[in-house]
């Protein structure tokens, strides 16, 4: 009885261990699909974003040199400082909806047509008194030469562009629809330069007009696509006061590290400005658009990974698909930045000559903090996806502040180096708490509700219940 016991035991355990190979191979083979698929998609979406962005960039540049050649020195001046102020308030009255939008769409398309219209009347109610102060008072006060239509073409170019602003982050977040939006973009640019030739020999309020009249061609085309991919039966629609309030607390951190970044970028500069010299701040621009190239290809890969970060935290844990988008990304940041540091002096000496050499020590310390700023970046992408974005935004805080004291102290001595300098401290320093906060929020999946925004501690995470569609 006891051997023949042993023996059904060791025959159970020999077919138990032959079965294991054929399992695990088939467990690697899932687990390399799982992995495999968001990171295609990532790719094809930073393909699209990185062709659209070079594709426009050259498209804009064109169209620049149209419109320059057309009007004329102060004229082209004047244009300039419309379309600025145009950009100015939409970049104000974004209000974190670009980024809200898009990640809300990848986690779940449920009642999208609510969500676009909350978001399209809470900014335009916002707009709405600051354009009419634009219009009868501000831009006459910093620049008496504007006429009243090109001043109301500047307003009414950046509410279109507001409306627009709603519709294409929704789809952004799906990659099935990126292509043809970013699309359309082009072509809009694309028009723009086209109908720049006719429209330049009538004006600088002729160019407005028709920037105001392509845009709205787009936002027409957009909610078309709109009504095709989520039926008529989801129209766009306001759904209350308190619902439009809930949103926009949803979005406000997102808005807050908009300006901490935009804070971040303009921060050196201007403390250089105040405590060095003029040469030293033409330094730090020459070796800051240098890192900005090294910064594009990341850039375009952090816009297609948030809508697919934020679809599979939807769906379970994404460690896997992080850390092999992490590593891939962290060998070309790791190329680029060691080719930065140590081709520093020629890259300065090509592309601004010779006079520009003195900014090569800048150029080092750039390179240098493209590292973590790459890493950290990545990082708040997963965090803006996991619903952890006030996380970010605090630790975004910090490195602000820890860049103005270093710029403090390094910026009167060493100049635009001392700049670049304080500007990877401070990215060194917030590197480990975002790592930890990105390593906490893989402990387990987190919900895209009210709740999930109010999480302030990256060590001690509470995970919400995920509201049910």
């Amino acid at each position: 009885m006891c051997l023949a016991r042993v023996a059904r035991r060791r025959s159970s355990g020999l077919q138990m261990d032959d079965r294991l190979p054929a399992e695990s191979r088939r467990s690697a083979e899932e687990r390399y699909a799982d992995v495999s698929a968001p990171l295609a998609r990532i790719a094809r979406m930073a393909a699209a974003f990185a062709g659209s962005t070079l594709v426009r960039g050259a498209i804009g540049f064109a169209t620049s040199l149209v419109i320059a050649r057309g009007l004329g020195r102060e004229d082209f001046g004047r244009w300039v400082f419309c379309m600025a102020w145009a950009s100015v308030l939409t970049s104000a009255f974004d209000l974190g909806f670009g980024v809200l939008l898009t990640r809300d769409a990848a986690t779940s398309q449920h009642r999208l047509g609510d969500l676009v219209g909350n978001a399209l009347s809470v900014r335009l109610i916002l707009f709405l008194p600051a354009a009419l102060l634009v219009r009868t008072t501000a831009l006459r006060v910093v620049w008496s030469g504007g006429s009243t239509d090109t001043l109301t073409a500047v307003v009414w170019l950046a509410a279109v562009s507001l409306a627009y602003g709603c519709l294409s982050a929704v789809f952004r977040a799906w990659p099935k629809w990126l292509v043809t939006i970013l699309g359309v973009e082009a072509v809009g640019a694309a028009l723009q330069c086209v109908g720049s030739l006719w429209a330049v020999a009538r004006g600088v309020s002729a160019l407005l007009w028709l920037a105001v009249a392509i845009q709205l061609a787009q936002l027409v085309v957009a909610l078309a696509l709109f009504r095709v991919v989520r039926s008529s039966d989801e129209p766009i629609a306001w759904t209350g006061m308190r619902s439009a309030l809930a949103l926009l607390r949803r979005a406000l951190p997102f808005a807050m590290t908009g300006i901490v970044a935009n804070a971040q970028t303009r921060l050196a500069p201007l403390m250089l400005g105040y405590l060095s010299s003029p040469a030293e701040v033409a330094s730090f621009g020459a070796a800051s658009r240098i890192g900005s190239v090294g910064k594009m290809l990341p850039s375009a890969a952090f816009a297609g990974a948030l809508p697919v970060f934020a679809h599979e935290v939807g769906r379970g844990p994404v460690h896997a698909v992080r850390a092999r988008f992490n590593s891939t990304l962290g060998i070309f940041v790791g190329v680029v930045a060691t080719v930065t540091i140590v081709g520093a002096g020629p890259l300065v000496q090509v592309t601004y000559g010779t006079r520009f050499a003195p900014a090569a020590p800048a150029v080092v310390w750039i390179g240098i903090g493209l590292v973590p700023f790459v890493a950290n970046s990545s990082r708040k992408i997963y965090l803006y996806a996991a619903g952890r974005e006030r996380i970010a935004l605090a630790w975004s805080t910090v490195a602000l502040a820890v860049q103005a004291i270093g710029c403090a102290a390094l910026a009167s001595t060493f100049g635009a180096r001392g700049a670049a300098a304080a500007l990877a401290i401070g990215e060194a320093v917030v590197w480990w708490p975002l790592r930890r906060a990105e390593s906490v929020t893989d402990l387990g999946p987190w919900s895209f509700g009210l709740g999930s925004s109010s999480l302030l501690s990256p060590w001690s995470p509470v995970r919400p219940e995920r509201t049910k569609n």
